[in-house]
């Protein structure tokens, strides 16, 4: 009979076998063109079909086919049916309807009258078959075979369970569980385990899935759904299940990778498997101390076994990127189980290291040191001794040596070796030298020279070129061994700390003299110097010099380069050297030298200039680091957007895994200061505390100003009394705690203006405090202050006692004394100005005495500030000629004004009848780059950003109260005039003709009711 297989000769597979009753299916079949003209209008289609097509009503089934319809997944009909009848096309829509189960009708219709129209009451006598009639494209597959023919259960083919199996719906995996159910028991393979395991946890029915695999390692099959299981009874908290399936193939040697080697596989892909893991562990803590002393203690036993295989096989066995919040509370809680093996932590702190997870790693080393009788191993200390020298963090590396102590016999020569070269990095020399005594007292000789150049290191860093060179001839006089490059380089480093040019060139001979060749460190030390002197000449042609000697190229040398152009102002230029260097195949990473470009553009506050630095690092792939994201927070602190700033600190950094330093905090806290929002710098500094950041001495002295400042604003408000008491505390506390080792530092120091740094400590921390009271005229407290700090300085700090003035010092002095009239001392510390600037400044060209003598960049502009306070000084003593002369003898000495001191100048000169000079000094210098008022006045508008192509650094512009001056000379110069003087009418006729750009400013020069425009016009 062709009726009794309608349901089953369909070609959609396994999910129309399948399906549930009330599933729709959807088929893409399309209907073909000839559906509708194929000639059969005439035949006598069913009832029901006529019903579809057109939405008729009917009649009610009977119970005999309600029945029918419940028990099948399709429609068998009463009547025969003659499908022989219909076009191949159209048969498989009807069977499409009729194996649909017309459930979706059920709901528009009625379906009981639907089926009473669809019965047949003919029979078919005809004896050809179905395959006769079906096209050739149809046979049936399979599934189909099996529906038409079913044969016997034992042989129900694999891939029939398998493909239900991976269905989602919960009909499948109770279908699933019905075929499994009804495969013999000598005929179920891996196979069918596999796909019942799968279909039971679908229904969550973890015990049937648990008696399938203890069903099929009885049978001595591996991968029936071990895993699944296993990861099902972590997730969910099953631990009696998850210990059943781990015991099928625990082998007594508490490991699980003889007979199913990924058996922890799915369990390490859990979302929340650290908090199973210590649910776990909690569990097996109360199970442990439940059955402890009972017969039941050798399930507790083996539970432990199994809580310590998870943990090696499913959460140490991989990289963890985790945080020290997860990791730390789930090693507390194995504590109780008494884990003491450290192969467990050995693994874990791998782990987080190589996943990047330091600090994770380092809570939980301290962790260690608190379980008895566990014992790190030294690959271990290694790791974290590694950690606390990148770090620098002295504390943490002296403990370390000390627990290396109390484990094993003592630390390892490289550990001191470690340790020696961060004490030396920090520039703390005490540390180093009591650490090498300790590596004297266990080792006896050095054999290399590798432990001895921390020795040298630790006072090259801080500019202490006797001590170095005194270290370095203790090489061969003390202990019999030949310097490497290493140590040269490490003399030569202290000679460009100290901006020592004759230094310089005088080791680099005795290096080559001695037969040790230059390394690409050596040039690359001498580029740097060049750079940060502005010598670009020089540079290029220590890069020259690398090329003939073969040497390979590093990031190192080329980032020289790109300084020294930023240095001298070629921004353009350095970034066509950095584009460059792409397609030199250079060693070492370029991050540095974008950093610096960055930097550079930050300071000119050049948002394009940045947004274009930042696309050109992400096409070449430079990675980023803590300093380029301290270049894009200081951009943001300049155009006063501090706040985002933080927000980078805040929420970029956690985010991106970078640490975070001292000199990222002082940074904002220096942002904020400068908006007065003081609160706010009180709360970075406390979030600092609170990531364990320790203050250095660029964070205590934004931290002094800003309290300073605080008090100075209640000061003007009201209180008379010049009171900075919390500021004096601060700066007493700064000077007990903080060392000259923290001018040692790789990060910029705040506040020095290109002075070297062993100049700058400790009166960089008191020069503003003297400078508010000296500006007030409270010269007595100044100068007390003043005198604290010289008795500071002349005790030896922390093994450095070479501390001098600072020329920002001399200023505040300067101001002081200003106030109160003493143009004597004024003068007296201008001199000395003078002479700590010409030390610092070292010319270029020394030998030629005919010209101006050339000097480094950053050192042209030392006494810049200084020189205000004396132009004034001899201003009110009415030395104009004096002031003049004084000014030239900075030019022949290679010095020179920036804006604000220029802008003074000029206006003392207008002051003081001096009109052809003033003018002709603003014509030349203040009025090259004059735009006009109206951009002066859309410039000055707040938080606004410069044009990408000026540098602020650079400019020289004439000041609103220099144009106002020179419009009073003009005005003066004409009373003159009107009054008969020839000479007044001789200047009056010069300027418009000589100095037409700065009439022009004072043409349209705009009175805006200002109380000094007023007194000044």
């Amino acid at each position: 009979m062709l009726e009794r297989a309608v349901g089953c000769l369909e070609s959609r597979g396994i999910r129309s076998l399948l399906r549930s009753p009330g599933e729709p299916v959807r088929s893409r079949r399309m209907l073909h063109s000839t559906f509708w003209t194929h000639g059969a209008g005439e035949l006598n289609l069913p009832p029901w079909w006529t019903t579809i097509l057109g939405g008729g009503g009917g009649g009610r089934l009977d119970n005999e086919t309600e029945r029918g319809r419940r028990n099948s997944s399709t429609i068998a009909l009463d009547g025969p049916f003659l499908d022989f009848l219909y076009p191949s096309t159209t048969l498989t829509l009807i069977r499409q309807f009729t194996s649909y189960g017309l459930d979706q009708w059920e709901s528009r219709h009625s379906r009981q009258e639907l089926f009473s129209h669809g019965k047949r009451t003919y029979s078919s006598s005809a004896s050809s078959s179905y395959a006769d009639l079906e096209p050739q494209d149809s046979e049936p597959t399979q599934l189909e075979s099996y529906c038409i023919d079913p044969p016997d259960t034992d042989q129900l083919t694999p891939p029939v369970l398998e493909h239900s199996s991976l269905s989602h719906r919960q009909t499948d995996a109770e279908r699933s569980a019905r075929l499994f159910h009804d495969v013999p028991f000598p005929a179920r393979t891996t196979t069918h385990y596999r796909s019942a395991v799968s279909a039971y946890l679908k229904l969550h029915d973890p015990q049937k899935a648990l008696e399938c695999i203890v069903e099929s390692s009885k049978r001595g099959m591996v991968g029936a759904g071990e895993q699944r299981v296993l990861a099902y009874a972590i997730q969910e908290g099953l631990w009696d299940i998850g210990l059943e399936v781990w015991k099928l193939h625990f082998d007594g040697t508490d490991t699980t990778r003889q007979r199913n080697p990924r058996l922890w596989r799915l369990v390490r892909a859990i979302p929340n498997l650290w908090d199973q893991a210590q649910a776990l562990a909690r569990y097996t803590a109360k199970e442990f101390e439940l059955k402890d002393g009972t017969p039941e203690v050798a399930q507790a036993l083996l539970l432990l076994k199994f809580t310590r295989s998870m943990v090696l096989g499913a959460i140490l066995t991989r990289k963890i990127p985790a945080s020290q919040d997860i990791v730390v509370p789930f090693f507390k809680a194995l504590w109780p189980l008494k884990l003491r093996k450290g192969r467990i932590y050995d693994r874990a702190i791998g782990n987080l290291l190589n996943s990047g997870s330091y600090v994770a790693a380092v809570e939980l080393y301290k962790h260690i040191r608190t379980v008895e009788h566990t014992i790190p191993s030294q690959k271990t200390l290694h790791s974290i001794l590694d950690v606390f020298c990148t770090w620098r963090s002295t504390r943490d590396i002296q403990m370390l040596l000390d627990d290396w102590s109390r484990y094993y016999t003592g630390p390892t020569q490289t550990a001191y070796r470690m340790a020696m070269a961060a004490f030396a990095a920090r520039g703390n020399a005490n540390m180093v030298r009591n650490t090498f005594k300790l590596y004297l007292s266990r080792f006896r000789r050095p054999k290399t020279v590798d432990i001895l150049t921390p020795l040298l290191s630790v006072h090259a860093s801080r500019g202490d070129v006797e001590e170095t060179a005194d270290q370095f001839k203790r090489i061969s006089s003390q202990f019999n061994l030949e310097p490497d490059i290493t140590c040269w380089n490490i003399l030569l480093h202290a000679y460009t700390n100290q901006d020592d040019v004759e230094g310089v060139q005088q080791c680099f001979d005795e290096m080559t003299r001695s037969g040790v060749k230059p390394d690409d460190y050596t040039i690359g030390t001498i580029m740097g110097f060049c750079a940060n002197r502005g010598d670009i000449e020089g540079a290029e042609d220590m890069y020259r010099l690398s090329e003939s000697l073969a040497l390979r190229k590093t990031t190192a040398m080329i980032n020289s380069l790109v300084l020294a152009y930023i240095n001298d102002g070629q921004l353009g230029h350095a970034e066509q050297v950095a584009e460059k260097s792409a397609a030199m195949n250079l060693q070492g990473s370029p991050t540095r030298m974008w950093n610096s470009i960055l930097a550079a553009f930050a300071l000119r506050r050049d948002r394009r200039g940045i947004a274009r630095t930042l696309q050109r690092m992400k096409s070449q792939g430079v990675p980023v680091d803590g300093m380029t994201y301290s270049a894009l927070m200081q951009f943001l602190v300049n155009i006063k957007r501090t706040s985002a700033a933080y927000s980078i600190l805040k929420e970029i950094f956690p985010r991106k895994g970078i640490r975070e330093t001292a000199f990222h905090y002082s940074i904002i806290m220096e942002g904020f200061a400068r908006e007065g929002d003081l609160h706010s710098v009180f709360m970075v500094l406390d979030r600092m505390k609170k990531h364990k950041i320790q203050p250095t001495l660029t964070t205590q002295i934004v931290l002094i100003k800003a309290t300073a400042s605080a008090e100075y604003q209640r000061w003007n408000l009201g209180d008379k009394r010049p009171q900075l008491t919390s500021a004096e505390k601060m700066l007493g506390k700064a000077l007990l705690d903080t060392g000259a080792d923290e001018l040692a530092t790789d990060e910029p120091i705040e506040g020095i203006k290109g002075q070297l740094r062993p100049e700058v400590y400790p009166a960089a921390f008191s020069d503003f405090l003297i400078f508010l009271y000296g500006r007030e005229g409270y010269s007595e407290k100044a100068l007390d202050l003043y005198n604290r700090c010289l008795s500071v300085a002349s005790k030896e700090m922390k093994g450095y006692s070479k501390i001098t003035h600072t020329i920002k010092l001399i200023a505040a002095l300067m101001v002081t004394h200003l106030q109160g009239g003493r143009y004597d001392e004024v003068a007296k510390y201008w001199d000395l100005a003078v002479k700590i600037a010409r030390e610092q400044a070292r010319p270029q060209n020394p030998t030629d005495s005919s010209a101006p003598k050339q000097l480094p960049s950053p050192r042209k502009y030392l006494l810049t500030t200084p020189f205000r306070y004396y132009a004034k000084s001899l201003s009110e003593q009415g030395k104009v000629d004096r002031l003049i002369k004084e000014v030239e003898r900075l030019n022949r000495d290679g010095f020179e004004l920036e804006c604000c001191s220029m802008n003074i100048y000029v206006q003392l000169l207008a002051i003081n009848d001096r009109i052809i000079m003033a003018f002709e000094l603003c014509e030349t210098y203040l009025m090259r780059d004059w735009p006009n008022w109206k951009f002066r006045s859309r410039q000055m508008k707040p938080n606004s950003e410069a044009p990408p192509t000026l540098s602020r650094a650079r400019t020289m512009r004439a000041y609103y109260l220099t144009i106002s001056r020179l419009s009073s000379a003009i005005s003066k110069t004409a009373r003159w005039v009107r009054m008969g003087s020839q000479d007044a009418m001789g200047t009056l006729a010069t300027i418009p003709e000589m100095y037409p750009k700065t009439m022009d400013a004072i043409r349209t020069f705009r009175r805006e009711g200002k109380p000094m425009q007023a007194r000044v016009v």
